[in-house]
């Protein structure tokens, strides 16, 4: 971001990041609104300290706190964004996203029946089904891979009232750094589980220059994780989709995959949130977009 622009929102300051979620009257508007609900830091002890204002915050409060502040950030940045670009976000909208956010990643529920194995195929669902689950704050967060494993997770957005689909990705390593993030629109899609795949696949073909050793996928839809690390040959209507899939986790490198809950996905769900307003596909090397950048940082966090 220019440190030498001037605020378009308040214009009492430059417009660097901090200012952005911290310090500019719609961030504080936020953050003393979702006070009711979430308990933060004294604002004595949320000032600009330098280049590494983040980690020094984080690392003074507690774990509930360490989970609340990256997403508060990446809403405040949103909020900014919608104000600018569209004129129509509101506080109230942000606050009430995040306390829905926030309740659907701390709520345990499971609407799959597995078989006796845990597992079943995908595209056989009950008829409230999700492919989604979110389960307990607890112990939440990204885990690192061991060296010298490299760790790809994606997310999908899936509207489907409108049959929208969104897709987001991101590669770290076993120090949690960013190799490349990316983020996009998918074409028509009529379900979530297709849509997941499909974000599976982008992240997966963006993800192939930078596999130099085995990576491990990791998703939070666990039919499609199921799907993926089925033997058999998949024969539900996803069939061919999911042959794709599997085609490009052995080229170049093998690649695992594994089922995480929600709150330990955040980046790729955020990026994935970002590919919903993106004209095209998205790439970041070496990082992951500023406004996204708290909550991978918050991510690193020690328990």
């Amino acid at each position: 971001m220019d440190h030498s622009s001037t605020c378009a929102i308040c214009g009492s300051e430059p417009e660097t990041s901090f200012h952005a979620v911290m310090s500019c009257t719609k961030a504080r508007a936020l953050r003393f609104d979702i006070r009711n609900s979430w308990k933060l830091p004294a604002e004595k002890e949320l000032k600009f300290t330098g280049p590494d204002w983040v980690l020094l915050i984080l690392a003074n409060s507690s774990q509930d706190t360490r989970r609340n502040l990256p997403l508060l950030w990446w809403r405040a940045w949103h909020l900014r964004n919608g104000i600018i670009l569209k004129g129509q976000a509101t506080v109230a909208a942000s606050v009430t996203f995040l306390l829905k956010f926030s309740q659907e990643t701390a709520t345990s529920f499971t609407t799959e029946i597995p078989d006796q194995k845990g597992k079943r195929p995908i595209g056989v669902t009950t008829p409230a089904a999700s492919t989604k689950q979110a389960v307990s704050s607890s112990g939440s967060g990204w885990t690192a891979p061991g060296d010298p494993f490299l760790k790809l997770n994606v997310d999908d957005g899936f509207v489907a009232s409108s049959e929208e689909a969104s897709w987001g990705a991101v590669l770290r390593n076993h120090l949690g750094e960013a190799l490349l993030s990316a983020w996009g629109r998918l074409p028509y899609c009529c379900s979530a589980e297709e849509t997941e795949l499909a974000a599976c696949i982008e992240g997966l073909r963006i993800s192939r220059a930078a596999r130099t050793t085995e990576n491990i996928l990791e998703s939070d839809c666990q039919m499609m994780t199921n799907a993926l690390n089925q033997v058999h040959r998949n024969h539900s209507h996803l069939a061919a989709v999911v042959h794709d899939a599997k085609v490009l986790m052995i080229e170049p490198l093998s690649c695992s995959v594994a089922f995480v809950s929600r709150g330990n996905n955040s980046v790729a769900h955020a990026l994935a949130m970002k590919g919903k307003t993106s004209r095209c596909n998205r790439l970041v090397l070496e990082d992951v977009p500023p406004d996204v950048r708290p909550l991978a940082l918050g991510d690193l966090m020690p328990d």
